[in-house]
């Protein structure tokens, strides 16, 4: 079975006095006043952008730090977090011409199309001005190759559902198909509903990875334990939230949030894994932020604020500050070190950037009195926004 590549693996130490090492280190940046929340928070998602971008080389591959080799799937990971950002022109157009030509590998996953890797393209490329119909080089009708995976195995459920990735990717094929401008069928959206559980007990409200058809309805959901790993969890739920309010499902959003809540960790104030988690994870806290920002919340405010902190200062908390590799963030598995996955998903949560991510602002246009040549560079970075409950962009 296909291993989920959004979970957090089993936690093994928290590299401590990363938080105090970070907020020295902004201090540096700003007038001795320091800086707001937003200015922190903005420094620290353009630090991650930075780490990410140097991964990217002339040929427009990523390098997986782990292994040194270019990594096609993480091209497109880079390419999704430098545009959650909105921010860094150049780099996605050169990641671009890696992920065009090799669409079709990409999207196949394990002999199958993958809804989704292709919710990811469909983001992608909306958010770049691609053609979602004519995507790549040959050209991938994108929208097409997605809603053939529709009802193949389950009625509602895009592609063939797995154990730990049904939710995830039913999910990203949600917001790829409104990020394509396409009709959400209101099946898919009832599937995702009624994936959410609702037993008594820890689980209530979340969402784990997959419940299967049993007796004419679904099996029960499992206590959500970050012991044996099971039932519902904070990443499953957190995607299904953002699919839901991009397709404009709510009805169960609001009991969503509060198991999201259950997950947050008093002591930092981010997002474990499963509900009563003690410590947090940056995957996990960013997809949170991610839901918190979806249904209109403020990450940093005070009904996320714990004890220990909030989200946004818990993420911030597991980003380097020095070395080859600052601006990375480093994970519960990662002994202290830069985090590929951790980095790239940590992004769309410093960037406060809900699925499906806004199209790149245009680059500025030349001066009408001179002639000048825009380079390649940073694009003016997008304040966090509250997202409705449809996507319009």
């Amino acid at each position: 079975m296909p291993a989920p590549s959004h979970h957090p693996l089993p936690r093994r130490g928290r590299t401590p006095a990363l938080l105090a090492a970070l907020v020295l280190a902004a201090a540096l940046l700003v007038p001795l006043v320091g800086p707001s929340p937003a200015t922190a928070a903005t420094a620290s998602s353009n630090a991650a952008a930075a780490w990410l971008a140097g991964l990217v080389g002339p040929d427009g591959a990523a390098v997986n730090p782990s292994n040194g080799q270019p990594s096609l799937s993480g091209t497109v990971q880079v390419a999704l977090a430098l545009v959650a950002n909105q921010s860094d022109r150049g780099t996605i157009e050169r990641a671009l011409t890696y992920i065009e030509p090799n669409v079709g590998t990409y999207v196949v996953s394990n002999g199958a199309d993958n809804p989704g890797r292709l919710g990811y393209l469909l983001v992608l490329a909306h958010a770049t001005g691609g053609d979602p119909r004519a995507f790549g080089t040959p050209a991938v009708d994108l929208v097409a190759r997605l809603e053939a995976t529709y009802g193949i195995a389950e009625t509602g459920f895009y592609g063939t559902p797995d154990p730990y990735n049904a939710v995830f990717n039913q999910s990203l094929a949600v917001v790829g198909l409104v990020a394509a401008g396409r009709p959400v069928p209101a099946a898919a959206l009832t599937w995702l509903s009624d994936q959410q559980c609702d037993s008594d007990n820890s689980s209530d409200g979340g969402w784990q990875g997959y419940r299967a058809p049993s007796g004419g309805g679904l099996v029960a959901c499992d206590p959500s334990s970050g012991i044996a790993y099971t039932g519902a969890d904070s990443n499953s739920t957190a995607m299904a939230i953002q699919a839901l309010v991009a397709g404009g499902a709510s009805g169960p959003v609001s009991s969503g949030m509060a198991f999201l809540a259950s997950t947050q960790a008093p002591r930092t104030g981010g997002f474990g894994y499963y509900a009563g988690d003690t410590a947090d994870d940056p995957n996990s806290t960013a997809l949170g932020i991610q839901a918190v920002v979806a249904t209109g919340g403020n990450p940093s405010g005070p009904a996320w604020t714990t004890a220990g902190g909030n989200p946004m200062s818990a993420l911030v908390a597991w980003q380097l500050t020095s070395g080859a590799d600052a601006g990375a963030l480093a994970s519960p598995y990662s002994g202290g070190e830069a985090d590929f996955l951790a980095t790239f998903q940590g992004l769309w949560g410093l960037a406060e950037a809900a699925f499906p991510f806004a199209p790149l602002p245009g680059p500025t246009p030349p001066s009408t009195t001179t002639t000048t040549t825009i380079p390649d560079g940073p694009v003016p970075v997008v304040e966090a926004v509250s997202v409705t409950p449809a996507f319009t962009g």
